[in-house]
């Protein structure tokens, strides 16, 4: 997977899509800086200088087949959770896509399917901010990166990624999501073993 280094960009996702007939996939994106940064639910993601925005390509055939797309998010997630725990940091990914330190998140990850292209983008707090909570830990961007592509290069099955997170999923309890203009306790949800979750008898997707 080529790896492209921008100073400062106004959205790794944007710039991505828009330049795919340049930047063929297989190829990640990454900056220090964004100005206009997409986080869930098309909310504004403040990219402050010096934390770690990216955003990787590929064509849809590049994920196993077991791996349920509409998971992408937690299988993603728990892998660059699963990495930045080897620096030493205690964050862990609350369902279905946000990254948290304690109560309060520092990053995402969010995947967009355009034709056969499948973009995922993801934000790091790496920084100590007066605004957001950052990081509990130092690391490399460019180690992190490698890693990380070399994981998604050697794909573990659905099964194996799901389950190490299903034996995690307690610390979702003490949180909530908002779903059709309501707002849901995890603490009610059942974990399915496609990733999504059953709460009140209503199945709830990754719809972000």
């Amino acid at each position: 997977m080529q790896i492209v280094y921008f100073e400062k960009l106004n959205s790794t996702q944007l710039y991505l899509k828009d330049n795919l007939a340049t930047l063929k996939p297989p190829v990640l994106i990454y900056t220090n800086e964004q100005s206009d940064g997409i986080g869930s639910r098309e909310n504004k993601w403040l990219g402050e200088k010096g934390n770690l925005f990216f955003s990787f390509a590929v064509n849809s055939s590049y994920f196993s087949k077991d791996i349920p797309l509409h998971s992408l998010s937690i299988y993603i997630g728990f892998y660059i959770k699963s990495i930045l725990h080897k620096f030493g940091s205690k964050v862990f990914l609350k369902w279905p896509n946000d990254l948290y330190v304690g109560n309060k998140k520092i990053g995402g990850i969010i995947t967009h399917i355009k034709k056969d292209i499948i973009i995922v983008g993801c934000g790091i707090n790496s920084k100590t901010s007066k605004d957001f909570k950052s990081l509990d830990v130092d690391f490399n961007d460019g180690v992190f990166l490698q890693e990380l592509i070399d994981r998604l290069n050697n794909q573990d099955k659905w099964e194996t990624v799901f389950n190490l997170y299903k034996k995690e999923f307690y610390k979702n309890y003490n949180f909530s999501i908002n779903h059709k203009n309501e707002v849901l306790s995890l603490e009610d949800s059942i974990l399915q073993n496609d990733g999504s979750i059953e709460i009140n008898g209503e199945i709830i997707f990754n719809s972000r």
